[in-house]
């Protein structure tokens, strides 16, 4: 059984498919990831697994004449096409093209993988044409490359964080303004408080590019944020944070926040289970739906009345963040989530 999934895992900073694929290897599965060989070599395979549909195509091909002439060839050979539903449509790109992608693979995979049942609804409401299979396999927690065996005291140490304050994580990139407001408009209520608010991606820009009006506007926004972040206290952080810092940013948290509006999945969940953190985050998509089965704490995000008693709350919970460890053991580490894979790629093969 050969296995081809379009992404290029050496390219892409996103480590879903990369952490997948070190798992898939020490299983023994012949696995390939490979956008070029989607391309040109679909056809040797005997399961197509689709990850971003915005990975294969670009705005200059805004039919997707392409990627249709492609998929036509892999039904034609019987060979069962399958897409990981990551979001809807895509996070930053409206483009005609991008959006014309997520249509074309959507209603033409045989099978669409969900990381949690409330997306189901969502994806066949907005593509109603579809006619695949749905099946449900959970994020995995990345633990093949974080390890979280390090104390709250060496990971404060280390960024600097004083012991004796409550320290609110944000991870992940900010992706609009009103994740920016929500953070500002917590950090505001909660301002007598003894309240670390840590966001590294609050907001992040390349200052340096060939035209020198966005060079300017970069520079702009960088000082604007920076400054609003200063007065509000939320700490930020310009480059990127690596692997090897990461467990660190995790282990000095107190409590996991999810800054987004509007949300379907998200690995930062799992991610913080298996740091032993509490989560507070949207009501909405499959991250709602995991919060509120596992015992965290989900605000309206298009109210978001009560998002500093739910903070507060996580605060003082005093077993919350060890159910998470465990149920994130037991539940998402890479192992369990590949075997699961493998079960289902097994049973569409034969």
């Amino acid at each position: 059984m050969r296995i081809l999934i379009a992404c290029n895992v050496d390219s892409y900073p996103n480590p879903y498919v990369k952490t997948l694929y070190n798992g898939f290897v020490k299983q023994g599965t012949d696995i390939t990831c490979s956008i070029e060989e989607f391309w040109n070599n679909a056809n040797s395979y005997d399961i197509v697994h689709i990850q971003w549909p915005n990975l294969l195509v670009n705005e200059l091909d805004d039919t997707c004449s392409r990627l249709k002439s492609v998929i036509v060839e892999i039904k034609k050979q019987k060979i069962p096409l399958v897409c990981t539903c990551h979001n809807l449509i895509p996070h930053y790109n409206s483009g005609k093209a991008i959006n014309n992608t997520y249509r074309v693979v959507y209603n033409n995979c045989d099978y669409i993988h969900h990381l949690g049942e409330a997306s189901i609804h969502l994806l066949k409401d907005l593509y109603p044409e579809m006619t695949a299979e749905h099946i449900v396999i959970p994020h995995h927690t990345y633990d093949e490359i974080y390890n979280f065996d390090i104390s709250k005291d060496e990971a404060r140490n280390k960024l600097g964080i004083p012991k004796n304050v409550d320290c609110i994580l944000s991870f992940g990139s900010f992706r609009h303004d009103e994740e920016r407001k929500l953070l500002i408009n917590l950090s505001k209520k909660m301002r007598n408080k003894n309240v670390y608010f840590l966001a590294p991606g609050f907001y992040r820009s390349v200052i340096l590019r060939k035209n020198i009006l966005l060079s300017l506007k970069a520079l702009y926004n960088t000082i604007k944020y920076s400054i609003i972040a200063k007065f509000n206290n939320i700490h930020i952080c310009h480059s990127y944070v690596s692997d090897n810092e990461l467990p660190y940013y995790l282990k000095a948290a107190d409590v996991m926040l999810i800054q987004r509006i509007k949300i379907l999945n998200s690995g930062n969940v799992p991610l913080a289970m298996l740091a032993g953190l509490p989560i507070v985050g949207p009501n909405d998509g499959n991250v709602g739906a995991i919060l509120k089965d596992t015992g965290n704490f989900v605000f309206d995000p298009l109210k978001q009345k009560n998002i500093s008693s739910f903070v507060q709350s996580a605060l003082s919970s005093k077993c919350i963040g060890e159910s998470n460890k465990k149920y994130a053991e037991n539940n998402f580490t890479t192992l369990i989530v590949v075997k699961q894979l493998v079960n289902f790629y097994e049973s569409i093969f034969n």
